[in-house]
């Protein structure tokens, strides 16, 4: 884990000016502070998805490259939000590449089966990590079908033939049940977010 060796108080200091700070000054004291303060979630995100200590720790000393670079390119304003799902993107696009399968977690189904992508660019600082801990609630709302068609189409990799046959269903109703079943996730999840709000 990396250790600041930083003698200046920044305790005081919001993410925010920390970015701002670093960006108009190009000092990288104010980086590394910035980055050590949510050092422990970008670790907690890597072990999440890669499922080893050392992949881990090599993946959160290339993010401190990449967001030392990539945040005087982007405009933030909610570090912890854009972080987090920048760590989230590196580390599937890193098992994706090694052809690893990232288990079936919340955020994975959000971004394989749910069209948004406001809840997966990187850029995007309005990110409700809410809305990613209640999806499990809005899954077991689709009816039985639909669940069963969108595990099997998304995480199975199963053709609508292949559906069609293991569930006796007509490949127009596989079809339908997929394209129902990614809208009421959807709409599931932005109601959740808007009674919250």
């Amino acid at each position: 884990m990396l250790k600041p060796e930083i003698h200046i108080n920044f305790e005081g200091f919001s993410d925010k000016e920390l970015i701002d700070l670093y960006v108009s000054e190009n000092d990288i004291r104010y980086f590394s502070v910035l980055f050590i303060r949510y050092n422990h979630l970008i670790f907690g995100v890597c072990m999440k998805y890669l499922k080893n200590i050392e992949d881990s720790k090599d993946m959160v000393m290339d993010l401190y490259e990449k967001v030392l670079s990539d945040l005087k390119k982007h405009e933030v304003d909610n570090f912890r939000s854009w972080i987090y799902v920048t760590t989230r993107n590196q580390c599937l696009l890193k098992l994706r590449k090694e052809k690893r399968q990232p288990t079936m977690n919340d955020e994975y189904i959000l971004s394989n089966v749910v069209d948004s992508s406001t809840l997966w660019h990187p850029d995007n600082c309005d990110v409700d990590e809410f809305r990613l801990n209640n999806l499990d609630i809005c899954i077991e709302k689709l009816s039985i079908e639909q669940r069963n068609c969108v595990n099997q189409f998304y995480f199975k990799k199963k053709s609508y033939n292949k559906i069609a046959a293991l569930f006796d269903l007509d490949i127009k109703k596989v079809k339908s049940n997929i394209q129902n079943g990614k809208r009421n996730l959807k709409n599931c999840i932005d109601q959740i977010a808007e009674n919250t709000e």
